[in-house]
């Protein structure tokens, strides 16, 4: 099978990856394998936030091409960041424009909604360290690029996220296909994170109790919403045009 993403395979490559530093998207482990090496692995990702996912020895042999003792991570294209380090980069003259995706994980969604806070100047992007788009080569193309220049932290719980957002004074603006305020009455001039949710199920009921704001996108047409995507363009220019960016 021919390989979808750059890999490191192997326990001590995946060990000194893990150890120097290198931007990894996922380390996969064979379900069977137990013991102290397993351990290590699992311990070390968890303290640098890379998730970790059990999986039968067939999906790493197809991965690695059989060559991987059990252990196999996935390159990310990028380094993400902690909170902190997303905060600190957003310009203090600037109410803050935040991203995040809850449950969104198509490579070209995510790419699309890049390239678009790359347009209108959004200050960066905030993902589940689960249930994520993987940060590689296919997300750099469809994002045309903007994955180098937007921010993109990565987190272990959205849900706790969003209270340390709120505790540092912003709002939380989730988007829902119906029944919200319409997004052209928004007044988005405010420190504010913007939830996304996925096609299939939206922005999940935990994070939606949380919303300050839920805002919709009219529509005269019989579809009941629109691509995550191109939702998410109509949103963010909105915004951008009320705070006097564009």
């Amino acid at each position: 099978m021919k390989r979808q993403a750059k890999v490191i395979s192997g326990y001590h490559a995946v060990k000194e990856a893990l150890c120097s530093g290198v931007p990894l998207h996922a380390i996969y482990i064979d379900k069977d394998k137990k013991g102290h090496r397993a351990e290590i692995i699992k311990r070390a990702a968890r303290e640098l936030n890379v998730k970790v996912v059990e999986v039968p020895k067939k999906k790493l042999d197809e991965l690695t091409e059989g060559a991987h003792q059990g252990f196999v991570a996935l390159i990310s294209e990028i380094r993400f960041l902690n909170l902190r380090e997303l905060l600190e980069k957003i310009p203090p003259n600037e109410p803050p424009l935040l991203v995040m995706l809850d449950g969104i994980t198509d490579v070209g969604n995510a790419g699309s909604i890049l390239r678009t806070m790359d347009a209108v100047g959004a200050h960066g992007l905030i993902i589940q360290q689960r249930h994520s788009p993987y940060f590689g080569e296919g997300l750099a193309k469809t994002s045309a690029g903007a994955v180098w220049y937007v921010p993109v932290a990565r987190v272990k719980n959205l849900n706790r996220t969003i209270e340390e957002l709120k505790e540092m004074g912003f709002w939380v603006v989730a988007t829902v296909a119906s029944g919200g305020q319409s997004v052209f009455k928004f007044d988005g001039n405010i420190p504010m994170v913007l939830i996304l949710g996925s096609e299939d199920e939206g922005v999940r009921k935990s994070i939606l109790e949380k919303a300050d704001f839920k805002i919709t996108i009219p529509q005269r047409g019989k579809v009941d919403s629109l691509n995550v995507s191109v939702a998410a363009g109509i949103i963010l220019y909105h915004i951008a045009r009320s705070r006097g960016w564009l």
